[in-house]
């Protein structure tokens, strides 16, 4: 048999195939994933990039958003190791490398993380690519990778001073652990200016969740400007192609959408354990499989993750675990450092939140409904009817007006259950004054303690000129009936107080005693470290109405009686209603001869 020797491709033909190919994965970046780039892995040599799970999750809807013509802009949430970090350096990368003229730009929160940034992922990338893939370089350092061809740049920065990168034209962005960034609210605006608003652009923001701090503002904006309740994925076993479409659909009407998206760890495959043949599960454990549909594997993985944290940090291994690895954004912020409250009564009061029932809005002389009011209103007052109207408490925290600090207003009824809610960054401590009274007096004339700490007396000086049932202070360390109570109105709040007030609401907490509806008090609950800040505002005001209905409702209160309406005996004919159905008798007149 005759042999065929195959013609050898010439230089040109391989040159074109190599174009081409290129040109495939310029509008494929899976391919370009599995095809050219390679990876460190846990363990062992480096290996091509594939997808994972969570990362497919996230490539379907950046790729929605190009294909819309969208710049993409996406806010992540997650956990630890679910791949986020690598996935999107890969795709800077993959911008910069395979387009002219883009630059790229990794912004991350320690110097040491820049350049492990840079060098594990970035340079990598570039180190293990097939030499016939290789672009010629212009420079490159330990911060900064230039294609020369190209025209093109990706480059690690230091989230460390206010200008950064203010007068470059960066064309996709990655913020890195904005949780954890010293002055996020000073650097971002300047940062997020120098990335275009047009289509073929993006910016990235990823962050394991790190306490209320003022990521968590700006994360709570996207969420709010996105309007979808259903924004992240509740379940294992939810439909992700459902979820996917509504997530498109919100997209749709809006101009510019910014994606708010939350992958938790239940949802990335290597989160689980072969469960031992006697692993006996506890109760809390059986409800978190309920509620979150998880798998024994994910339920053993958790368990062995917070029994290896409390080894290495004892009494506070389940709160860091919760905090590496949240089952929902609602319990992702838990703060660093140690919080007052039990976290797990925390999340048990946010479970049986809900949404206000209605909304009011002052205007000036009166509250007036509406949908964007600051006004939280859960329960009516409750008066007619009963033997005695319901008793409230009214606690109030004075901001300065100035956008800064909010002014809150928390109304408590006994037995402590929080029925409505106000807060407003805007309104002088003086104009607050009428919405006092007018609260206070529509809530069946309810007992006021203001904080009369700092602009606060002012305020609660002016309202005891138009209302008389405020909080009369008291001294808690003499006896009753020895000049207990002092000649001064309104509460002051030091540290031996304030411990006072988180002492008994932890009380009143643990016993479930508590029955609350404000998502917004519950936030500032689950980071509460007892230090003043300024995120407190809201927590404070309710912790002056629970010891102000404490210490001067609850040691006389009774369960008020309901009075049925009286009973009226009209008598035969004199009830209004009555209807007289008798036929009335015959006249004997009328009956002719018998």
């Amino acid at each position: 048999m005759k042999t065929v020797t195959k013609p050898i491709a010439t230089q040109q033909q391989q040159t074109q195939d190599i174009r081409g190919f290129l040109d495939r994965c310029r509008q494929d970046f899976p391919l370009y994933c599995e095809k050219l780039v390679k990876v460190k892995p846990d363990v062992g040599p480096a290996i091509p990039l594939h997808l994972n799970f969570c990362q497919r999750i996230w490539w379907q809807l950046v790729k929605f958003m190009r294909d819309n013509n969208y710049p993409v802009r996406m806010d992540i949430l997650k956990g630890r190791k679910i791949g986020f970090s690598l996935i999107i350096e890969t795709y800077l990368f993959w911008q910069s490398y395979l387009n002219t003229y883009t630059d790229g730009l990794v912004v991350a929160h320690l110097d040491t993380a820049t350049t492990d940034l840079f060098n594990d992922k970035t340079k990598f990338i570039y180190d293990n690519l097939p030499d016939w893939a290789k672009p010629q370089i212009g420079a490159i350092n330990k911060r900064e990778l230039y294609f020369k061809q190209l025209e093109s740049r990706i480059a690690c920065m230091t989230a460390g001073h206010v200008d950064i990168a203010r007068s470059a034209n960066i064309h996709n962005l990655h913020n890195s652990e904005v949780g954890f960034w010293v002055d996020w609210e000073r650097v971002s605006p300047g940062l997020f200016n120098t990335v275009p608003k047009k289509p073929g652009t993006s910016i990235f923001t990823e962050t394991t969740p790190n306490g209320h701090n003022a990521y968590k503002d700006y994360w709570d904006q996207t969420v709010k400007d996105f309007g979808l309740a259903d924004y992240y994925i509740r379940h294992a076993q939810d439909n992700i192609e459902s979820w996917l479409n509504r997530i498109a659909q919100q997209c749709l009407k809006q101009v510019r959408p910014q994606i708010p998206l939350f992958i938790t760890w239940f949802m990335h495959p290597d989160y689980s354990l072969l469960m031992p043949r006697d692993f006996d599960m506890t109760d809390d454990e059986k409800a978190m499989q309920k509620e979150y549909r998880l798998s024994d594997g994910q339920v053993c993985w958790y368990r062995e993750t917070v029994r290896e944290q409390e080894r290495l940090t004892p009494g506070r291994g389940r709160q860091i675990v919760a905090q590496e690895f949240p089952h929902s954004p609602n319990s992702a912020f838990i703060a660093s450092g140690q919080t007052v409250f039990n976290d797990t009564c925390v999340q048990a009061l946010f479970k049986s939140c809900d949404s206000p029932k209605r909304k009011q809005k002052w205007d000036g002389t009166k509250f007036i409904d509406h949908p964007d009011g600051e006004l939280w209103i859960w329960e009516e007052p409750i008066g007619t009817g009963y033997q005695k109207p319901w008793e409230y408490a009214i606690g109030v925290d004075i901001g300065e007006g100035r956008q800064l600090d909010d002014s809150v207003i928390e109304i408590i009824r006994a037995p402590y259950t929080q029925v409505a809610e106000w807060a407003d960054n805007t309104v002088d401590p003086l104009k607050l004054v009428p919405i006092i009274g007018e609260l206070a007096v529509r809530y069946n004339k309810a007992l006021v303690a203001v904080e009369t700490n700092s602009v606060g007396m002012l305020t609660n000086d002016e309202l005891s000129k138009i209302y008389w049932n405020l909080y009369q202070w008291e001294y808690f360390d003499t006896m009753i009936g020895k000049n207990q109570l002092s000649r001064k109105m309104g509460w002051y709040t030091n540290q031996q107080t304030k411990e006072m007030l988180i002492t008994l609401v932890s009380y009143l907490m643990l016993n479930k005693q508590l029955s609350i509806g404000s998502k917004r008090l519950v936030y500032q609950m689950n980071s509460f470290t007892g230090q003043d800040g300024p995120r407190d505002d809201v927590i404070m005001a309710y912790l002056i109405a629970i010891m102000a209905l404490h210490k001067k409702i609850m040691p006389f209160y009774q369960e008020p009686q309901h009075i049925p309406p009286p009973v009226i005996d009209y008598g035969l004919g004199q009830d209004p209603a009555y209807i007289q159905t008798s036929k009335p008798k015959t006249n004997t007149s009328d009956w002719g001869a018998l």
